[in-house]
């Protein structure tokens, strides 16, 4: 399957899709999981550090992005606890809303109307309102 890691979900998906036998797919499952040549953790790990540091998602959008990939939950959790803590949220936060500050300061009249598509920009991006408002805060606080 080359040198691309696989979630073993997707892996199963599609050795499926080559119409494997269940049996098959199983003992290939044994097999890569005993030679540790596929860990869902790891990737995880790893899915995590490279999303919010080359595109600044959240921890809302990364949980949902591998739930979509077939991820435990528990795996999810635990590695959102360990690998993407509130500051890293706050600072990749605060990064995209000053990207997007100027562009919604001319498309907006209202402190109002700015901040509401501030808020649906950066919840969009899978950051919690809590986040969110900290980061807004201090936005407008630097403007008067």
């Amino acid at each position: 399957m080359g040198g691309r890691n696989y979630f073993e979900k997707a892996l199963k998906d599609k050795l499926r899709q080559k119409e494997y036998s269940d049996e098959a797919i199983s003992f290939t499952m044994e097999k890569l999981k005993e030679y540790n040549y596929i860990d869902d953790e790891k990737l995880t790990a790893a899915f995590i550090s490279d999303k919010k540091r080359f595109s600044k998602k959240g921890p809302r959008y990364i949980a949902q992005a591998l739930k979509m990939k077939g991820v435990d939950s528990e795996i999810i959790r635990s590695a959102l606890e360990d690998g993407y803590d509130v500051d890293e949220a706050y600072e990749n936060c605060k990064a995209l809303a000053l990207k997007k500050y100027d562009y919604y300061k001319r498309k907006t009249e209202d402190q109002y109307t700015f901040k509401g598509k501030m808020y649906g920009f950066l919840a969009q991006r899978g950051f919690n309102s809590e986040v969110i408002r900290k980061v807004l805060e201090e936005l407008m606080s630097q403007e008067d």
